[in-house]
């Protein structure tokens, strides 16, 4: 026994309804999160359009006022769903562009209408112009450039494919067959469809702010908060997800005579040499190096497929970039020399800790040598 239209129409707003409460608690808690309020946007619109529909039989047209309504309530609500991902990927949203896309199918739907074609075709307009607000959402989410993964976005952007296969399907029911799209079973399927897709966008959009916010928290835990470097937790994180290297290197670099810095300046201007010395330390490292700070004045560096030769160079590079300019603080230009040591991680190592230690004693080197320099635990293998 399938439901009657009004049952159908009814679960539709009840569930938007839930939906927009849920929304706006999240959005007032975060009242800095520009894309929530955009989605929130992007929901009223679609219940608007969808209370207006449900006033007319499916078997009937809107009027032209009513359909240019409607029309432009639905692009509106599927162009501040773009503006809302855009805002979330923190990218840029021209107003000018975001209001052509909102009036494009009610300026579809006119431009059809005026020129004389039947009321079916002017609607194949319409949702031509809704595949094209739908398929730049979906760019939007799969573009290679995004840098942030969530899995919750692909659910996202499977309910938008939805959306533009309804679309597509009812432009080549138009143009290529006899067939109607204003019939009570047609009517009853858009709806259903509607209803679900709708819940997979809305849940997803939820999802994704809930998903961002516990990566920014899981960052934040593996981050050192004075330098911006992974801390050790960090570390562990990085080479769990890097997984073994065919060769790996690393390098443990220690500021000279740090406790006198402190001493004579105080520990703010020693925050401000260890903020600029990471700064330079990033500087030195190439793409895929882990930069970590590994306690007080030492930092740690993985260098992934490096050889100790290689290693070498970085490590001097890294020496040198620290001396050749002093640092400048609030205590004015500070000369800062650092020394490092450097080790292999063996094939046959499961962690970093037997490298760690190499690479510490060779440190311990460096410093019982006169500081400022590189040196390299001996090769085990020799």
């Amino acid at each position: 026994m399938s439901l009657d239209l009004e049952t159908l129409f009814f679960a539709s707003a009840i569930s938007r309804c839930a939906y927009l409460v849920v929304f706006l608690v999240t959005a007032l808690s975060q009242p800095g999160e520009r894309c929530l309020w955009h989605w929130i946007g992007a929901l009223l619109c679609s219940m608007i359009g969808a209370f207006i529909t449900s006033r007319l039989p499916p078997t009937e047209d809107l009027d032209t006022v009513s359909a240019v309504l409607v029309y432009a309530l639905f692009g509106a609500s599927l162009s501040l769903s773009w503006s809302g991902l855009r805002f979330f990927y923190g990218l840029p949203v021209r107003l000018p562009f975001l209001g052509g896309l909102t009036l494009l199918p009610a300026a579809a739907y006119m431009f059809l209408h005026l020129a004389g074609a039947s009321a079916q075709t002017s609607v194949s307009g319409v949702f031509l112009a809704c595949m094209l607000l739908t398929a730049l959402s979906i760019a939007e989410i799969t573009k290679p450039s995004q840098q942030e993964r969530l899995w919750s976005q692909y659910v996202v952007a499977a309910a938008f494919l939805c959306y533009f296969l309804v679309f597509a399907a009812s432009v080549a029911t138009i143009a290529f067959t006899d067939l109607t799209t204003r019939t009570m079973e047609s009517g009853r399927l858009a709806i259903i469809i509607d209803q679900v897709t709708g819940i997979l966008i809305y849940f997803g959009y939820l999802a994704m702010a809930g998903e961002r916010a516990n990566l920014g928290l899981r960052r934040l835990a593996e981050t050192d908060l004075l330098t911006g470097l992974h801390n050790r937790r960090g570390l562990d994180s990085q080479a769990k997800r890097h997984g073994a290297q065919a060769r790996t290197s690393l390098l443990i670099a220690d500021i000279d005579h740090f406790k006198s810095i402190n001493d004579t300046h105080g520990h703010q201007t020693g925050d401000m040499v260890l903020k600029a010395f990471a700064e330079r330390m990033k500087a030195a490292l190439r793409t895929g190096d882990i930069a970590v700070r590994w306690g007080g004045e030492e930092f740690l560096a993985v260098l992934p497929a490096t050889t100790a030769d290689q290693a070498a160079v970085i490590a001097e590079r890294l020496r040198f970039a620290t001396e050749q300019e002093p640092f400048q603080t609030a205590s004015g230009p500070i000369a800062v020399t650092v020394s490092i040591g450097i080790a292999d991680v063996e094939r046959s190592e499961e962690d970093l800790q037997p490298a760690t230690r190499r690479a510490d004693a060779a440190l311990y080197v460096a410093k019982s040598s006169g500081r400022n320099r590189v040196a390299s635990a001996p090769d085990r293998a020799a």
